[in-house]
């Protein structure tokens, strides 16, 4: 291709290369990871011990390094009228608010430099003729570096 009666062959490889290096450097970074924090997840069945081992390490570790949350306590936060409202969304409107929830942990985990440890749910329990409800949904996936299942036996979880 002939250059136009402006350029100069010199000039066209000048502006072709800035186009280039902006197009390299624009998908150099989309390609960066942002940066992660570490985010466990404490996972287990109602009555399983989750609240209870949240206490003992907040009480163990403290605060400067680590933020330990209940999930439900962030849900509650980010959807409006709290908990209770939430629990009589529909279940496409739900997820789109524990998605916000653990967006917003994240975030604030990344931010802070903490270490973040959530306690929450995978699934709810089975109902008597229902194979139970999974909660866990791609934004816990994408967040959580790490995910504990509490294995608590079932005698344990009955008596409670």
């Amino acid at each position: 291709m002939a250059p136009t009666s402006c350029e100069t062959p010199s000039s066209r490889a000048g502006l072709i290369t800035k186009t280039r290096l902006g197009q390299f450097h624009a998908r150099e970074a989309q390609t960066v990871p942002k940066r992660k924090a570490v985010i466990v997840g404490l996972y287990g069945i109602h009555g399983s011990g989750k609240t209870f081992l949240l206490g003992q390490l907040k009480k163990t570790l403290g605060d400067k390094h680590f933020a330990l949350y209940e999930g439900s306590e962030v849900i509650a936060g980010v959807a409006p009228g709290g908990l209770d409202a939430f629990k009589k969304l529909g279940e496409e409107r739900e997820m789109s608010y524990r998605g916000l929830a653990i967006d917003k942990l994240g975030k604030d985990f990344v931010e802070s430099g903490r270490v973040g440890l959530v306690a929450g749910h995978f699934m709810f329990s089975f109902v008597e003729g229902d194979i139970g409800q999974p909660v866990h949904i791609r934004n816990d996936s994408d967040t959580f570096t790490h995910i504990f299942y509490l294995d608590t036996p079932a005698e344990f979880v009955a008596e409670r």
